[in-house]
């Protein structure tokens, strides 16, 4: 962040607190403020700016009418996290939704093991009790902020070296087509609630905090399940978007 100590020269006919307001949210739009990141105190940014509390107090208000920070009683102020849009259909997952929206998107696997799914599950993609799924636990961050977390399950008897595939295209729908799969949303449940131990690690949040909950089960071109997914979303840093 500058370091400079005051407005000087300041510029005639400008209100010092405006001016003080376009110096922040300069910072904050060079990334020398990034999101989530705290601002410092009135006190702190009074004495940088060479002026009192309340032109401040001023200049803050104006930057959380504008969204820019979310002012926390006893907290201070916060640069506001970016809200990203991410569009659900039939066909577009995650990483293809965030690539065409032009971010940069990384998708880390966390654990990727065989196991037996719980009934329900089993029951979802139409599987025998005994059978077994690649279950697959990653997480996702956007322009490096943590985002999404995910698990996968896919049927080991159909796609017996699928994490070896995976490994190679990096992505699920990619993976599903070299053997010839198609997959595509087949039905979607969509939930909210309050974040639980695992979320606030994971995606950096602080309780307590909303995500969103998506289940979704992936079909092939003949309707057979190929894929049930399991996402959580950082409330506050997604913007779901159905086509």
């Amino acid at each position: 962040m500058s370091s400079e100590g005051s407005l000087s020269p300041r510029r005639q006919g400008t209100s010092v607190w405006k001016q003080i307001e376009d110096t922040l949210l300069a910072e904050i739009v060079a990334g020398e403020l990034g999101p989530g990141e705290r601002l410092p105190s009135e006190s702190a940014l009074a004495e940088r700016f060479g002026v009192n509390r309340h032109t401040v107090r001023r200049a803050l208000a104006e930057l959380s009418a504008q969204k820019m920070v979310q002012v926390e009683n006893g907290r201070g102020a916060f640069v506001t996290q970016r809200v990203l849009s991410y569009r659900i259909d039939k066909q577009t997952r995650s990483l293809e939704s965030m690539l065409r929206s032009g971010l940069d998107m990384k998708v880390k696997v966390l654990k990727a093991q065989q196991s037996i799914p719980p009934p329900d599950l089993a029951s979802a993609m139409r599987l025998p009790l005994d059978a077994r799924v690649w279950m697959i636990d990653s997480l996702s961050t956007i322009e490096g902020m943590p985002a999404i977390s995910a698990r996968h399950s896919i049927p080991v008897q159909r796609f017996p070296d699928f994490l070896d595939r995976y490994k190679h295209t990096k992505s699920l729908s990619a993976t599903l087509k070299t053997y010839d799969v198609v997959s595509s949303r087949q039905s979607m449940i969509v939930s909210a609630k309050l974040g639980d131990t695992d979320d606030l690690k994971l995606l950096k949040l602080v309780h307590p905090a909303p995500v969103i909950v998506v289940e979704s089960v992936y079909v092939d071109q003949q309707g057979v399940p190929v894929d049930h997914g399991f996402s959580r979303f950082a409330a506050d840093r997604i913007d779901l978007k159905f086509d």
